[in-house]
């Protein structure tokens, strides 16, 4: 704050992809603040998350501060689906399954997958070959009898300090 006022942010907003997790509300003269963000990167590898945060404050000479930010996700792994679904009837073997190719940058071994909750369906996974390059194949297979939803995230566990664990989601829809 370079006015010889205090500097009072009444509002911060983000952008798609950014959540505001806080801010300092009151900048005295010579000081600086802080606004702190969180940026979503789950399933987008290889992108750039952009946007401009605004700041609104009490100061008439400068009522919005805006804040251009950008940041490139690196892509850790290719994972095909992304979102896992096992949609149909309670009588039928609803099996799904995901591709994961570890990015060359960042090889990796999958070491364990975890569950949040673990009901109403199992996991495993193999190693495997496409095009080429060492991947995994990860397949869930629902246990549900009873109809109704369900959501739950498998956390693969991989041997890589960079990313020792990513996230797989789960959605099952059980007809009867």
């Amino acid at each position: 704050n370079d006015s010889p006022e205090v500097l009072e942010i009444e509002e911060v907003t983000g952008f798609p992809g950014c959540i505001i997790e806080g801010y300092t509300r009151k900048i005295p003269p010579g000081l600086t603040g802080k606004i702190s963000t969180l940026m979503l990167t789950d399933s987008r590898g290889g992108e750039e998350i952009a946007g401009t945060i605004r700041a609104r404050t009490n100061d008439g000479d400068r009522p919005e501060i805006a804040i251009d930010a950008s940041l490139l996700v690196k892509a850790f792994a290719s994972l095909s689906p992304y979102r896992i679904w096992l949609k149909g009837s309670a009588s039928q073997d609803l099996v799904a399954t995901s591709i994961v190719i570890p990015n060359e940058d960042y090889p990796f071994t999958i070491t364990g997958i975890k569950t949040r909750r673990g009901v109403g369906f199992t996991t495993s996974s193999r190693e495997i070959e496409s095009e080429g390059r060492r991947g995994y194949e990860i397949t869930v297979r629902n246990t549900r009898k009873k109809v109704g939803s369900y959501q739950d995230v498998l956390f693969v566990q991989t041997d890589h300090s960079a990313r020792p664990e990513f996230k797989i989601r789960i959605e099952g829809r059980i007809r009867e």
